[in-house]
């Protein structure tokens, strides 16, 4: 599997206060495992595919940039489309909105292990040997069975996937942080309503997840704690900058 690398110019965006920023063209394969348990209910349910429609609209779609496949899951779970189906933003949209409402328990393990045995991150899939590999997790509870769920987690790490967990509510920090592989790859949302709050750092850590600046020869990045420069030593002034993404 395709190992994370810089394959874009990181460059400093100069923002003005408020403005929000979208991420520089970039390439990368991400699958995205929302929760579809009967603790979530229709309204939420909803809430969630709008997030995750919100988020794949501030990336570049399409063939040459980011491309996304989507599981459902509750008891079993249920492969909505692969990297190769959708290649626009809309049609995304489209396919999340009328994604069924599964109800049913919380089996995380069998979602991401249909994620490898289905093999959603390979070339007849999709998938870009150059193009870093990411799933994203959504969930609002706990695995019924969390020993299978971190197997299944690390036959994911194992093919170079990185993990990113949004736990929304009363899921368990530490279930996802095992998953995940620490808790920087980890993001809370206290429920469904504040799903917005924390878009603009999900999405900021999709876009770092695309390439380590760090070794780029452009620019600056913004790791989400610190400035970095490049080896070029561009200027990036931390009164100048707002957010940095690469």
């Amino acid at each position: 599997m395709a190992a994370s690398m810089c394959l874009t110019v990181c460059v400093c965006l100069l923002l003005l206060p408020g403005v929000k920023a979208v991420c520089i063209p970039a390439i990368a394969d991400i699958v995205c495992v929302i929760d579809s348990s009967a603790s979530i209910g229709v309204d939420n349910y909803q809430s969630q595919m709008q997030f995750v429609a919100d988020l794949a609209s501030q990336f570049p779609i399409g063939p040459s940039a980011v491309q996304f496949g989507a599981v459902v899951f509750s008891d079993y779970p249920n492969k909505l489309f692969d990297l190769k189906d959708l290649q626009d933003s809309a049609s995304i949209a489209q396919a999340l909105k009328t994604a069924p409402y599964m109800k049913g328990l919380t089996f995380i393990d069998r979602a991401l292990n249909l994620v490898v045995d289905t093999q959603m991150f390979s070339v007849p899939a999709g998938e870009r040997i150059q193009a870093p590999n990411i799933m994203l997790l959504m969930t609002d509870g706990v695995s019924n069975n969390n020993t299978a769920t971190l197997e299944a987690a690390q036959r994911l790490k194992a093919q170079g996937v990185q993990i990113i967990a949004i736990g929304i509510g009363l899921s368990s920090d530490a279930e996802l942080q095992a998953i995940a592989g620490g808790p920087q790859n980890v993001f809370r949302s206290p429920s469904f309503v504040d799903l917005k709050t924390i878009e603009l750092q999900v999405e900021q850590r999709l876009c770092q997840a695309l390439g380590n600046c760090e070794e780029s020869n452009y620019g600056c990045c913004y790791d989400g704690k610190s400035f970095a420069l490049g080896p070029n030593k561009a200027g990036c002034g931390k009164s100048e900058i707002q957010i940095i993404w690469c």
